[in-house]
């Protein structure tokens, strides 16, 4: 700081956790209105805070919910065309007459497509299973123990996963 900025501020306006310049007749940084270098075991004031509608992951947000749906629908258009082309000309490439580019995407390309689409899906999954218990937490109503903390849907039997949520009535868990 400069000098000049300096007046109005004795050695005991220091905020030692924070080294930073507190004004004369502010007991702390939160009177001052200087929140930037608070140390993280000070709450910032309410009015301060930011809000806790976001704190899901990004997956599980609804622009990238609704860009898997989307691209799910992409799929299934794209899988009825090339069913329909096969049908209609006996196949959908004949890979005898076809580049080696063409050969390759052939015999590749769906198994390529078919992992990243799992790979997408199992992340949305687990992501859903693995929060499931703090969803249930932060209803309104609440959630005990046993229906909320104690459920360890990403560590069970996934065959078993869907029985479970059904019986503990949380049906987002069990699709």
């Amino acid at each position: 700081m400069e000098p000049s900025s300096l007046t109005g501020l004795t050695r005991t306006s220091i905020a030692p956790e924070t080294h930073e310049l507190i004004p004369d007749g502010a007991s702390s940084p939160y009177e001052s209105g200087s929140y930037r270098n608070l140390p993280p075991h000070l709450p910032l004031p309410l009015g301060k805070r930011k809000s806790r509608i976001g704190w899901r992951p990004t997956t599980l947000k609804l622009p990238s919910l609704i860009a898997f749906a989307v691209l799910t629908s992409i799929l299934i258009v794209a899988t009825t065309y090339l069913l329909d082309r096969s049908n209609r000309n006996g196949a959908i490439v004949f890979t005898s007459s076809s580049t080696s580019l063409v050969a390759f995407w052939w015999d590749y390309g769906p198994t390529i497509v078919a992992v990243l689409y799992g790979l997408i899906w199992a992340t949305i999954d687990h992501d859903l299973k693995r929060l499931e218990p703090y969803f249930q937490l932060s209803s309104p109503a609440g959630a005990t123990a046993e229906n909320s903390l104690l459920l360890s849907y990403p560590y069970m039997l996934q065959v078993w996963v869907p029985f479970v949520s059904i019986r503990k009535k949380y049906v987002e868990a069990a699709v």
